[in-house]
């Protein structure tokens, strides 16, 4: 499995690796435009993400326009539903103006609070089929 992991905050990159490395490849950016580079270069080398653990809150480009950009990029190459790469947005914010707007705005599989469980990241990729076991 490949793993982008987009956060501004070192110590939440180092600690979403620490726990997804054991999974698969993890590739770490530090803001939402970057991201939506990787992820488009990633397709062009056919060496797709399949799961996003997306911050909201970062410089030049926040998490839910860099979804939303990603989405667009998955729909202009017409990639099935079922092939979309899973994004989880991962955030200190538990507003739920922001759960809808990550949800039905910007088309993310999950959303989970920080701080980061590493029990309920892996139950979430788990329940993203991502995973077979924990």
């Amino acid at each position: 499995m490949r793993i982008l992991i987009v956060d501004d905050d070192l110590v939440a990159r180092t600690v979403l690796e620490g726990i997804m490395s054991k999974y698969g490849e993890c590739v770490l950016s530090v803001e939402g435009k970057e991201s939506v580079e990787l992820f488009e270069t990633a397709l062009k080398e056919n060496n797709p993400y399949h799961l996003i653990l997306m911050d909201i809150m970062m410089p030049v480009m926040n998490g839910i326009d860099a979804m939303k950009e990603i989405r667009k990029i998955e729909d202009e190459k017409n990639i099935s539903e079922d092939k979309k790469t899973k994004v989880i947005m991962v955030t200190a914010l538990a507003d739920p103006q922001i759960v809808i707007e990550s949800y039905y705005r910007g088309g993310a599989d999950s959303y989970i609070v920080k701080p980061i469980h590493k029990k309920q990241l892996l139950d979430e990729v788990l329940k993203l089929g991502l995973i077979e076991s924990v």
